[in-house]
């Protein structure tokens, strides 16, 4: 029994076979005493609160044990090479150094690429260890680790709680600051005093960055020591804020007065007393860097004064990331109050999150400001008012509608009784929320879908179920299958996003009626119509018939909205023929407006207007403001743009599915000699997609969305998926590779939902027929040059000289 506690199953080789280098034998007492002083050593270790207690334990249980002259216990890391495998421990090593001197080291891993353990280093001052003495030394060693790597799990556990509770109440505190009447300094006050106490900092310093003379203005400064930074401005040209505001990227420095950078009297912080610093740039949504925030000397761990365990010294990396976090927030406050000085300092090399935003849903740069100055443009429609209490979305209160065994409790008045599971639902029960999954649809549940949408909103008040079924038809036939992205499966997305808007909010159904409700859906699926799977800056440099006709302005959003308009003119029965003329008019434009609204040009002056609005009363009633058709165009370019705020692995199958697109216009554009987008190019590096789509998410979804959950809580549940699931999952695919990813995908896939590979799958083919849309299509010379029959091509060119005016504005073209 003894042997097995030591881990032995039978006596060791030293023992029964003698030698003059061979351990000495031991005793049976001597077993019995080495049994105890393990046991002990084994019960400490499940007592023990922190990895101190168990190096304190080590070194009383091994003098007891050996008697020794000198022990020396640390801590050892190491970086793990990928062919080691083992879970649970990379075994124990011992030496003997000199005579007398041995050393153990016993390693547990800690992570997927990392270990650690403990290394102990026994002088024995001449004494010559037994068999039982070394099993029992290496036995303890070994469970002392593998306590060790228990404990830091806990401590990180407990970490992440404390950074978690942290980050709420800076979220909670710093909106609760920023109302208009909040002076910025105030603000930045509370954003340091909350940010200190996270990352553990003795001093926190906040500068805002002047592009134009390249200088930093100390805005915020604590009570610590006196620094330069009171006397004024400092020049950026170098040193650790330099560096920062040059490199767009975080720097942590532990050993200040040796680092290369340290420059006394460039930075307004190097004092004698600094120790620590570490600095992170403050981004706009240009991502350009309006501040700099920066923390100084971290407070040292708690330890007691006879700890074995020495205290940690320094940031760590996880302490950068976790201020990124904090000034992601400080950066929306600075653009609501700097962007008059923001709005001039703006350059077209800084747009690049403009040039994301453009080609996530395939629009040029050049054309998306109407052709004036792009920089000037985007920086002054990014002076976004949030002002008064706005800044703060209310929690979902309607996460997700509870679906019922009371399926006719509708029309606001649900009841919610029994709750079933995803498995458990039909399509018609899923198609009521955001858990819906487009990509198991098949051709037939979608028009079947469509049609319940198009009842269950109120559409069909009016418009014949007929009509609605053939122009839903003809839409469904004028979308190419060939697009990964921008295809019927799309389409059908952004209605369903749109119906949940109208069902989850009683005042929007009231407010829009049944006409403009059926006109919002249309809108909605048919809005990327013919969408030829490339952006507009494609057609403009192609010099196609589509560019010539809309004169390079919005080419594929006004060749949308006349595809549509073309549809519903033919349809038969009319479904706005209980209208008056002058009403059918005004529901078309309203239609086409919706269309171009999904023009991202116009994406920040729409986050300006939501924020404008004190609550969605005002934004129901137009008569208070001269846009009428504002909710319209809210809700299908708010539809059009929540791809990622499905669940999570809906979300990576719709970014997969557009970087598929990209890689395909980018292998045309180098196949006809054309400059390739930068953002379609090196798709391929995951990193680098990642980060794309992060900068999406921080820069264009987010100050959008939080907006529309403010207003539309009943989609709110969209903002969130957005900014954590979605985000961190890219956030994770950056920074720990794809296999980390697909493992935290796995981990929110909830039941009902296929797994999700990770890599865009191809979906089963719906074939293109004839009818009304495809006449549509060609009328309006929808054919792809590279693809399209030479013959329908000519045909639809005759039609165009026909019946189209090539320089003439769309709306001339559609009457």
């Amino acid at each position: 029994m003894l042997n097995r506690l030591l881990g032995r199953d039978s006596a060791s080789p030293a023992e029964t076979e003698a030698g003059p280098d061979a351990p000495a034998p031991c005793t049976s007492d001597d077993r019995l005493r080495y049994l105890t002083i393990v046991v002990d050593a084994l019960a400490s270790f499940a007592m023990a609160s922190d990895c101190n207690d168990v190096y304190l334990t080590l070194q009383k249980q091994i003098g007891a044990l050996l008697n020794p002259h000198h022990i020396r216990i640390t801590a050892s890391s190491d970086e793990l090479d990928e062919s080691v495998a083992d879970d649970e421990g990379l075994g124990p090593t011992m030496r003997e150094i000199s005579p007398g001197r041995i050393v153990i080291r016993v390693d547990v891993r800690t992570g997927r690429r990392s270990q650690r353990g403990i290394f102990v280093e026994v002088d024995l001052d001449d004494q010559k260890m037994n068999a039982c003495q070394q099993e029992a030394l290496t036995r303890m060693v070994q469970h002392g680790a593998l306590a060790c790597r228990n404990l830091r799990r806990v401590d990180q556990l407990a970490e992440e709680v404390r950074r978690t509770t942290g980050l709420l109440e800076l979220r909670r505190q710093w909106h609760h600051a920023r109302p208009r009447h909040t002076k910025p300094d105030q603000a930045i006050d509370i954003f340091l005093q909350v940010t200190q106490g996270l990352v553990r900092a003795e001093r926190m310093l906040a500068f805002l960055v002047d592009v134009c003379d390249n200088v930093l203005i100390p805005v915020a400064l604590d009570a610590g020591p006196s620094t330069d930074a009171e006397k004024g401005t400092f020049r950026a040209d170098n040193g650790f804020l330099g560096t920062v505001l040059g490199d767009k990227k975080c720097i942590v420095v532990n050993n200040v007065q040796e680092h290369r950078l340290y420059r006394p009297g460039i930075d307004p912080f190097t004092d004698g007393t600094m120790k620590h610093v570490m600095c992170q740039p403050v981004f706009d949504r240009t991502y350009q860097v309006v501040a700099l925030i920066a923390a100084i000397n971290r407070i040292d761990d708690d330890v007691a004064k006879d700890a074995i365990v020495e205290p940690r010294v320094g940031f760590r990396d996880a302490d950068c990331e976790l201020l990124e976090l904090c000034c992601t927030e400080m950066g929306d406050f600075l653009v609501s109050h700097f962007a008059d000085s923001m709005a001039r300092r703006a350059t077209l090399h800084d747009m690049s999150a403009f040039s994301l935003m453009d080609s996530f849903l395939g629009r040029s740069i050049s054309e998306s400001n109407g052709g004036n100055n792009l920089s000037n443009t985007a920086a002054n429609e990014d002076q976004v008012a949030r002002t008064g209490g706005h800044e703060t979305v209310p929690l979902p209160v309607v996460q997700r509608k509870s679906i019922t065994s009371n399926s006719n409790s509708r029309n606001g008045s649900m009841t919610f009784q029994k709750r079933i599971s995803l498995t458990q639902m039909t399509p018609e029960q899923l198609i009521e929320t955001i858990d819906y999954n487009v990509f198991l649809a098949t051709e037939e549940e979608m028009l079947n879908l469509s049609m319940t949408m198009y009842t269950n909103s109120g559409a069909l008040g009016r418009v014949p179920a007929a009509s609605a079924l053939a122009i839903t038809k003809a839409i469904r036939q004028s979308y190419r299958d060939s697009n990964p992205f921008h295809n019927f499966r799309h389409a059908f997305n952004v209605m369903h996003m749109a119906y949940l808007f109208i069902t989850h909010h009683e005042d929007v159904r009231a407010s829009l009626g049944p006409d403009r409700i059926f006109a919002v859906m249309i809108a909605a699926l048919g809005h990327d119509i013919d969408h030829p799977g490339h952006s507009n800056q494609f057609e403009i440099n192609t010099d196609s018939e589509r560019a010539l006709r809309y004169n390079g302005k919005a080419v594929l959003e006004n060749y949308h909205a006349a595809c549509l308009i073309k549809i519903l003119r033919e349809a038969d029965p009319d479904p706005f023929g209980h209208l008056d003329p002058g009403t059918k008019r005004t529901i078309r434009d309203s239609i086409i407006d919706a269309i171009l609204g999904t023009d991202m040009s116009r994406h920040m002056s729409y986050v300006r207007k939501l924020a404008s609005f004190e609550d969605r009363e005002a934004l129901l009633i137009p008569q208070q403001f001269a846009d009428q058709n504002l909710l319209m165009e809210t809700i299908v370019h708010a539809s059009d743009l929540s791809a990622q705020g499905y669940n999570t692995q809906i979300a990576v199958q719709w970014e997969e599915r557009l970087t598929v697109e990209f890689k395909q216009q980018a292998k045309k554009e180098a196949e006809m000699g054309l400059p390739v987008a930068s953002i379609m190019a090196n798709l391929e590096d995951d990193a680098h997609r990642a980060q794309m789509q992060i900068s999406f998410i921080d820069f264009v979804l987010r100050p959008y969305w939080k907006e529309v959950a403010r207003l539309f809580p009943g989609v709110a549940m969209v903002y969130y998926n957005i900014i954590l699931r979605s985000r961190q999952y890219y956030t994770t695919l950056k920074n720990d590779g794809r296999a980390a990813a697909q493992e935290y995908l796995q981990k929110h896939t909830p039941p009902g939902h296929s797994s999700y590979s990770g890599r865009c799958q191809t979906l089963p083919s719906m074939p293109m027929t004839g009818g009304r849309g495809a006449s549509a299509s060609a009328a309006l010379g929808g054919g792809d040059k590279a693809n399209s029959d030479p013959t329908s091509h000519i045909q639809a060119l005759e039609l165009l000289r026909s019946n189209l005016n090539p320089r003439g504005s769309w709306r001339s073209n559609v009457k």
